[in-house]
């Protein structure tokens, strides 16, 4: 599962209509002839969600794009584990998001389950705002790995 990721960025188009990045929207609607777009803030969090939704390798024409968190699956969630996802996961971000200024990679084991992992993204968009936003994604395992 995945989604589809494009950037229009910043055109005459998108400025005349009152916002600056437009992604479509992978998540087609049966039945409906036309396809559903994420505008500004929202194009980047879908654009987050698709990194956080790929592992590297599963797009034929991009392998290199996606996470790479799978490469961690069944390594203890410790201290060292989590420095090299978090690491990897702004590397990643850095990459792939560009629109993105990360302040902070924060990943934590879950409090309520010991299997998962939150990933906690905060990061500016210095094109809409210097505001700090933040994106959470849960990341889950077994037996006490991730």
């Amino acid at each position: 599962m995945g989604s589809l990721n494009i950037s229009l960025g910043s055109n005459d188009i998108t400025q005349e209509r009152g916002f600056k990045y437009r992604d479509f929207d992978i998540r087609f609607v049966v039945g409906n002839k036309d396809y559903n777009t994420h505008d500004d803030l929202d194009a980047v969090f879908q654009g987050l969600r698709n990194i956080f939704g790929w592992n590297k390798g599963e797009r034929i024409i991009l392998p290199e794009f996606g996470n790479n968190i799978r490469s961690f699956l069944y390594e203890p969630i410790n201290d060292k584990t989590i420095n090299d996802i978090s690491r990897d996961l702004k590397n990643t971000i850095e990459r792939w998001e560009p629109r993105v200024l990360i302040t902070t990679v924060n990943a934590r084991r879950d409090p309520e389950d010991e299997h998962t992992l939150v990933v906690e993204l905060i990061f500016t968009v210095p094109t809409l705002s210097n505001d700090e936003f933040v994106f959470e994604e849960f990341i889950t395992g077994e037996a006490g790995a991730i």
